[in-house]
């Protein structure tokens, strides 16, 4: 009841001033009325009305002064003063139903607080006077208290009785703004999408109350703002397939109000999945909204975005050059960040030569030189830039290229600093040169012999060496977790005698079988991930276990073991993007399956749109059902994000061969040899070269 009552501190005072006082008045006339100073003496001659309307503003006034009390016992005991002076009102006139609604406010305020009483009296209060306010507005937030919106399970009679409720309030002020968001609010709890879209627009239009509390109760810190209520329109309209409208009113807003971070990031991601037809209403709302807002760089690349997403690279392109030229006398850091937006078009469109050149700008812009202090914040743009310039020259298969931007990088950054060595480990990695890069690791660890990412690193190259049991002993000489060598059967695996914290055996298990998986040998990577999934704690983790594990028995030949587990996942996570990747690849192996696995890889694909392996899977699957332009869009994409992947090239090659290019598809092929890790994978792709 505490918790109850907390809800309603905001009635008191305010449903009063509004409901009752205002509406007495309103049934008087001036000179009818009672003093409010002090209660007249009775007389024979006074009607029951102007008695009971006495005893109302008598009851008011102990309520005024109520909030103004500072001990606990003084308010108490003007609410039970109050109490007194409105059931002497009802007593002597029973259809005055602004005392009513008096009493329903009293009977949750005093404890113990009912709220069943409270929605008695305030039924009776809109029963005597429909056009009564505060009592509708009074039985409105009682019964969206009793509803349990947005507080558990809904409960169905109540939830239908506050939306009547908040109607007849919008009914009386037809711009209440709390009475829209509620009507909104419970038409999307009951799933009432058209009923939802017509209560926010009705919302937008509204006007903000001063008295906010019970609202943001309610929903948990929400706003009652016509900002809020245009997010929520567009995320709604969104929702229900109307992306070209909800860009619409996203564009309106960010146009009038200036910077909102909240709106842009909405659009967006509504931008970034629209589709069809609302793809050109997308496109002209977002040319008009970024003409008008010269300054605002994200809506360039949002319609920079679309504009690839069109197939109109070379408009993207041009929006972008003009864009970031404007902007160069104004906002040179707004600049920078659209010439790295220029240069990842020109990688779209395997333009590397452009793409070099606008990283470049984007350095020159900001004024970043070899030597020198770095300001903090330019340090990080100058790590983020030179990231992209190396990952530029893997992808374009540029090794001395990417060589000479991680020295370049060395002298801006320092000898100290760590970046220029980790990202040659990486490139060495992805030009598969991994005895060098195994050494330029190992010297590191004897510097830094507790960096997790390095024993890792080291271990990841051991076993696209061949040494994958030398790579898991790295793990059992840190510390002792349960591992099971390459020569290990299916049974149980040997635990060590000390143990260690869950958490790091569950992430060292994991990462194990990962190894095990890439080196091809089945039988050890269901060992550890079954070990992993033993260590797991919590549901996301025990879900990452099982997806190994289903790999792992995918690889062993048990199609139907990792299919069921695959499933089990999604029907614990419906949209765990690894386990409908990891399904729908699985399903494009088993006659029949490939529809759906398209299907699942697509959702995955929705929810991490630049995610290789998921591009790589959509690019296999669609090359299977012989759609070869789609697949290679795909395919290319997936290669432009991960130029190390064996898998990816080898799908590529595939592609090129049915394309009948088998110059292209040999160029592929050896791009995947160089970097395989399994022996049946270096030897499948060598029999695809013919030697």
């Amino acid at each position: 009841m505490k918790e109850l009552r907390s809800f309603v501190i905001g009635f008191v005072g305010v449903c009063g001033a509004l409901g009752i006082a205002d509406a007495a008045y309103a049934q008087t006339t001036t000179t009818d009325l009672p003093s409010v100073a002090a209660t007249p003496p009775q007389t024979e001659e006074r009607s029951a009305r102007e008695q009971a309307l006495t005893k109302l503003f008598e009851g008011q006034r102990h309520m005024w002064q109520a909030q103004r009390l500072r001990t606990q016992a003084g308010r108490l005991n003007a609410y039970r003063l109050a109490q007194s002076a409105f059931e002497n009102a009802v007593a002597v006139d029973p259809t005055l139903a602004e005392a009513f609604t008096a009493l329903a406010e009293l009977a949750v305020t005093l404890p113990p607080g009912n709220i069943d009483t409270a929605i008695e009296f305030a039924r009776s209060a809109v029963k005597l006077n429909p056009q009564n306010y505060g009592g509708q507005r009074m039985l409105a937030r009682l019964c969206t208290i009793k509803s349990r919106l947005n507080n558990g399970k809904l409960d169905e009679e109540f939830a239908d009785r506050a939306a009547a409720a908040w109607k007849d309030v919008v009914r009386l002020d037809p711009r209440n703004a709390e009475g829209w968001a509620f009507i909104a609010a419970f038409a999307e709890a009951k799933g009432r999408v058209p009923e939802q879209i017509d209560a926010l627009k009705k919302w937008v239009s509204s006007t903000s109350p001063a008295d906010v509390q019970f609202y943001a109760r309610v929903m948990k810190g929400a706003g009652l703002t016509a900002e809020s209520a245009t997010l929520k329109l567009a995320e709604t309209l969104s929702g229900s397939g109307k992306s070209g409208e909800a860009i619409s009113v996203l564009v309106d807003l960010i146009t009038d109000g200036g910077d909102n971070s909240e709106a842009v990031s909405l659009l967006s991601r509504i931008v970034d999945s629209v589709e069809g037809d609302a793809s050109v209403a997308a496109l002209t709302a977002l040319q008009q909204a970024e003409s008008v807002n010269a300054d605002n760089i994200q809506l360039t690349n949002m319609l920079a975005r679309l504009y690839s997403r069109l197939e109109r690279n070379s408009e993207a392109i041009a929006a972008v050059d003009r864009r970031s030229a404007s902007l160069m006398s104004t906002d040179r850091r707004g600049a920078s960040m659209l010439y790295v937006s220029l240069s990842d078009l020109y990688l779209e469109s395997d333009r590397y030569d452009p793409a070099f050149a606008a990283l470049e700008k984007a350095l020159s812009v900001r004024g970043i030189q070899q030597g020198g202090k770095l300001a903090d914040e330019d340090r990080e743009f100058a790590t983020f830039i030179f990231e992209k310039l190396i990952h530029l020259g893997k992808v374009s298969d540029r090794l001395a290229v990417a060589r000479k931007y991680i020295e370049r990088a060395r002298k801006v950054f320092g000898n100290e600093d760590p970046f220029a060595d980790r990202q040659m480990v990486s490139l060495l990695q992805a030009f598969g040169l991994r005895k060098e890069a195994l050494a330029i690791v190992r010297s590191f660890r004897k510097l830094r012999p507790t960096d997790n990412s390095l024993l890792r690193s080291e271990a990841t190259i051991l076993a696209g060496l061949g040494q994958i049991d030398e790579a898991v002993a790295l793990f059992k000489e840190r510390k002792a977790v349960p591992v099971a060598p390459s020569t290990a059967s299916t049974g149980p695996v040997a635990t060590a005698a000390v143990r260690v914290p869950t958490s790091d055996e569950f992430s060292d298990l994991f990462f194990i079988a990962g190894l095990y998986l890439k080196a091809g040998l089945s039988r050890e990577a269901i060992s550890a991930a079954a070990a992993a999934l033993v260590a797991a704690r919590g549901t996301e983790r025990k879900q990452l276990a099982k997806v190994a594990l289903a790999d792992a028995n995918r690889l062993n030949g048990d199609r139907t073991a990792a299919e069921k587990l695959l499933r089990d996942v999604l029907s614990e996570m419906p949209r765990s993007p690894i386990a409908l990747n990891s399904l729908g690849s699985l399903l494009a192996e088993k006659e029949g399956g490939l529809d759906e696995a398209v299907e699942l890889i697509r959702k995955a694909l929705a929810i991490d749109q630049k995610n290789a392996s998921y591009l790589n899977s959509l690019g296999m699957v669609l090359l299977k059902l012989g759609e070869i332009s789609d697949a290679e869009k795909y395919l290319r994409s997936a290669a432009r994000l991960d130029a190390g992947s064996s898998s990816i090239y080898e799908n590529l090659g595939d592609l090129y061969e049915e394309k009948n290019d088998t110059q292209a598809a040999k160029t592929a092929w050896r791009r995947a040899l160089r970097v395989a890790y399994s022996q049946a994978e270096t030897d499948r792709i060598r029999k695809k070269l013919g030697n």
